[in-house]
Parts: structure tokens; sequence; C-alpha cells
């Protein structure tokens, strides 16, 4: 296009001044400055890579000032934490990184007493600000490191408030900057939604509930079928249980009508019609592999099994034959890949009754049985980008402490690859303790187990909220439960 400015005079003027700022302003560089203190270099170090070399609107590249009076934008930046009154600064935000105070209790067991200590703390937000409570990245905690929550909040919840929020302020300078402003602004939101999103992922916690034995007999399968899980469990421990993403407990005795019983001290048996009510309460899968499973011969495993299919509840740990018994329950929930296992080892009853016959083989049903074999079968599903959950069944009745003659093989597990081991049969609460890395809860203790007021701990038992990432476990949120002769309720605790 020419322009005969002698033809034209002053009014070709600005025909070419629109030329000059088209082609030759907006088609050159556009330099920027990060400022920022010291504690933001990273995030600065970040940005100013991501500006480096992008393209302005006129199709000129931005690049780096040496110093702010050079720059034609200069973008101040600053932080805040998201908890902190008037934080609604000026300016896009950036960065969103979460923070977090924690528990390192991997050197030793910790008793049920410490989890309530330890795990039930209330960490308020300011002393987290101001410095008298620890805080760190997740990705830089240790591997036995749990997560506190914050007044009361996890990082998955929307107003977790100790989220620190860098943003960037713009000083916009000449006709360079002018021009450059809207690509600017671009190129930060872009950078605020992908950390945004990147932020909300990494915040995304998988929540299981995992209790004890839980038995359905004398009289509890009445309840459930009269008056529906609310007539056994109490409104805690449902929003535990139906405010999961997966809810798992240990079902001691048989749901059938049918079958002979096992010559044993005890045998167990209810209405399979419980299942409808045990799924309606939020049970997704429920552990077979136990010395109570068979109470009822062969068909009353199966219907047990029938019964809770019909439900929509998974069986683990028991089956038809070894294949079923060893095949895990698996799901995807928020992304992850999921397996829940089931496995059993316990001493021979009193009564001279022994489990180990009852193990599941080829052609032949019953429960996984925990030796070497089971052990091999169950090293061979585990997945190292699947949480992989162990349902175990072992130890002494009525041990306040894990049996030594089971360490070894729980141990095992945790060894083999299993991202958690949840404990039943004691039928007392015990400990946390951690095995290279992976939690062991050894015993949760009695869920709902009508008979047992008297008994040397019985009347107490453990529910376990596991916030997960991934397979890494976060948070461990314990609930301690009183059992009633016709149910369970939450139990108030002192963790002071």
């Amino acid at each position: 296009m020419r322009i005969p400015f002698a033809s034209h005079g002053p009014a070709a003027l600005p025909a070419l001044l629109y030329l000059l700022i088209s082609g030759a302003v907006v088609s050159c560089s556009s330099r920027f400055f990060v400022e920022h203190p010291e504690d933001l270099a990273a995030e600065a170090s970040v940005l100013s890579a991501r500006l480096a070399g992008s393209r302005t609107p006129g199709g000129g590249r931005f690049r780096a000032a040496e110093v702010p009076a050079e720059a034609d934008i200069v973008l101040r930046l600053s932080a805040s934490w998201s908890g902190e009154s008037g934080s609604e600064g000026e300016g896009l935000i950036l960065f969103h990184t979460p923070f977090v105070p924690a528990a390192d209790i991997g050197r030793d067991a910790l008793s049920p007493a410490g989890m309530y200590k330890i795990l039930r703390k209330a960490v308020p937000f300011e002393d987290c600000i101001s410095g008298a409570e620890a805080i760190h990245r997740v990705e830089d905690l240790e591997s036995a490191s749990l997560v506190l929550r914050v007044d009361g909040k996890s990082l998955d919840e929307p107003d977790y408030p100790l989220v620190r929020e860098v943003r960037a302020g713009l000083e916009v300078r000449g006709i360079r900057g002018r021009w450059a402003e809207s690509g600017v602004r671009k190129l930060l939101a872009a950078l605020g939604e992908e950390d945004r999103i990147a932020s909300g992922a990494f915040r995304r916690i998988l929540w299981i509930s995992a209790a004890g034995d839980l038995m359905t007999g004398r009289g509890i399968d009445k309840r459930l079928r009269d008056g529906g899980p609310e007539a056994v469990f109490d409104p805690g421990v449902l929003r535990s249980l139906r405010g999961s993403d997966l809810a798992l407990a240990n079902l001691e005795g048989a749901l059938t009508l049918r079958g002979s019983a096992a010559r044993k001290t005890y045998t167990f048996r209810s209405d399979p019609s419980a299942a409808s009510s045990l799924a309606d309460a939020g049970f997704d899968a429920l552990l077979l592999a136990n010395n109570h499973s068979l109470d009822w011969g062969p068909a009353g495993l199966a219907d047990t099994l029938e019964a809770l299919a019909g439900a929509g509840i998974a069986g683990v740990g028991a089956g038809r034959d070894l294949g079923e018994a060893s095949r895990p329950f698996r799901i995807e929930i928020k992304g992850q890949s999921v397996a829940v296992f089931g496995a059993a080892r316990f001493p021979r009853e009193r009564s001279g009754w022994d489990g180990a016959r009852t193990a599941a083989a080829a052609g032949r049903p019953g429960i996984l049985w925990l030796d070497e074999a089971g052990l091999d079968r169950l090293r061979a599903s585990f997945r190292d980008d699947v949480l992989d959950i162990v349902l175990f069944h072992g130890g002494t009745e009525w041990s306040k402490e894990p049996d030594p003659r089971v360490r070894g093989i729980v141990f095992g597990l945790a060894e083999a690859g299993a991202d958690i081991v949840l404990g039943s049969h004691p039928h007392v609460v015990q400990g946390l303790e951690w095995h290279r890395g992976r939690p062991i809860l050894w015993s949760l203790g009695n869920l709902v187990f009508p008979g047992m007021d008297g008994t040397p701990g019985g009347e107490a038992g453990l529910l376990v909220r596991a916030g997960f990432q991934g397979t890494r476990l976060l948070y461990l949120d314990p609930v301690p439960l009183v059992l009633l002769p016709d149910g369970v309720r939450e139990a108030a605790v002192d963790s002071r």
C-alpha cells in the first residue's frame, strides 16, 4: 500500500502512524521484567520461562529485560494465604500451592490412644501461618508422615485455608507495553488456569472407610430388616460410611438359611436379606476370609456370596474355588484404580477346629489362606499404579498387641506391594505401624457384634477414614466406636 504523502498532506499522518504502530512497534519484541520477593524466586523463574519466547499479539516475541527501566511491562509478584481475611489482592492468581501440617509417626508403632491424640489433633490456621506449627509441601513429606487437618479442613475441601496464592500485578509502559498487555494477560490467565487444574488434581483425595468385625446374627438382621441401617448404625457412623468413596469391613458369619453347622465353638448365620441393608449403610466390599464364613458349610458360603452380589457388595477373600477366593474387587474411583484383596491366617481353636482346613483349592470352595503360596498369589496381583488394599483376618483373639506369629506374614504383604493392610479378628483395637513406608492397622476391633457386653475391650471398636492421593496415604482419621447390644455408635474421645 502506497500513500502519496505529497498529494494528501497532513491527512496522511494518521495512516502513517497506524502503519508505524501496527508494523514497526507491534511486530517488535516486547520486554518484560518480573519483580519478586526472595521467597517467590521459584515462581518468578517459572513465569519468566513461560513468557520468554512467547509471541506478542503483533507477531513479535516477549523477551526478558535486564532491569525494570528497560521493560515495557513489569510484573510484580506477591503472595498471600487463601485463609487470610482480606487475602483478595490485586492481579491474577498464577500459582496455588497447598501446604500441610503433618505428624511423623513412622519410627514406632502407634497405640490406639496415640492415634487419637496425634491424628485427631486440632491445628488452627493461625498456628500454621505464624510458624507455631511446621508446614510442608505434600511432596516433601517423609513416606511415614500423615497430614493433619487445618481448622478441621482437608486438602480436598474448596475452602481449605492453607493454600499460598501467588498473584501478578501488571505495570504497563509505553506503546509497546499497551499493545502487548492483552497478550500478557492471556498468558497469565492460561498459566493460572493450568496451575489451578493441576493443584485441584493434586488435592483430589480418595476416601476409604474401614471398620472391623461385623456380625449380623443375634437379632441384628431383624433390626436391619425392620428399621434399616439407622436401627443399627448411629448417624455419625453412617455419615462416615456413606460419605466415603469406598467402605469396607469384615463380615462374620454366613448369610444363609440352610447348610450344616460346623463343629466349632461358635457358628454365626443370619438372614440373607441383611445384605441389602448393609449396602444401604454404604458398604462396598466385605471380607469373607475369616473363621466364620464357612460356619454353615459350602452352601452357606455360596448363599453369602449370592446375597452380597445381589445387593451390589463384593465379598473378598473367599469363593467357590481358589481362583475366586484370590480374586480382588477392582474398581476405579476418581481416576485411580483400586483393588481390594482378602486373606486370613489365624490360630486353631481350642475346640480343635482348624481354619487352615477351610482354605480354598482348585475345585474346592473356601478362604484364601495366607501361607507362602497365598502370599505369592497376592504378590503376583499387586500393581504399582493400583491402590492395593488388603483386608487381613488374623492374630490372637483378645490380645491388645499384634501376634508375633503373624507379624512376619503381614510384613510380607507390605513388602510384596500392599499399599495398606487393614486387620481384624482379635476383637479388640490394636495400633498403627509402618513397614517400609506402608501402613498396617493391626486390628480395628469390633463394628457390630451383639454379645460383647463385659468382654475385655470387645465393646470398643475403631472406624478409620483413610485419605489417599494415588497410592500414598495422606490422612488417617480415627473414629472410636462403642458397641451396643443392638448396634454401634461413635464414642467421645479426649484427644488432648
